[in-house]
């Protein structure tokens, strides 16, 4: 409980001194965002991907058609091997897909790079990570995280 509570904290203070945006699209299929409040989530999306392990999610108030909830701790990420199968089953998602972690920076960074690759929009882990910033600067991935990514290619 002490945990779960200063998570939650944390993640409003952050989200209330933040300047950027809640979601930033990439391209017509995919949506990057924070951890968004229920009443926060576009009507237009279909499907949501969340990639939180220490939030439960508001979804039971969305008109969604696909959820899959995939947790991961922050600053880490998958195998190679499964991040491939997420990006697959994410391609096979209606669209647009939005793609969340709690800040949309490392977790959310990281599977939409690793979903750019496997559906062919881009060649190169480098490529996926400059298309990903472009549209949502705050994506940072570490080096282990990169190196996974780097494996998809």
């Amino acid at each position: 409980m002490p945990y779960a509570l200063y998570v939650a904290v944390v993640w409003h203070v952050v989200r209330l001194l933040s300047r950027e945006p809640e979601l930033n699209s990439l391209g017509d299929d995919l949506v990057l965002s924070r951890r968004l409040l229920g009443h926060e989530l576009p009507d237009n999306i279909a499907s949501v991907v969340d990639l939180t392990c220490d939030f439960t999610e508001p979804n039971d108030r969305w008109k969604i058609q696909s959820y899959t909830c995939y947790p991961m701790l922050d600053g880490s990420g998958a195998t190679a091997d499964e991040l491939r199968a997420l990006a697959v089953e994410i391609n096979d998602m209606p669209k647009p897909v939005l793609i969340h972690c709690a800040q949309g920076h490392g977790r959310t960074g990281l599977v939409a790079a690793a979903v750019l690759l496997v559906s062919g929009k881009v060649q190169t882990a480098a490529d996926a990570i400059a298309m990903v910033q472009s549209v949502r600067p705050g994506v940072e991935l570490n080096r282990e995280q990169r190196s996974v990514l780097e494996k998809l290619q």
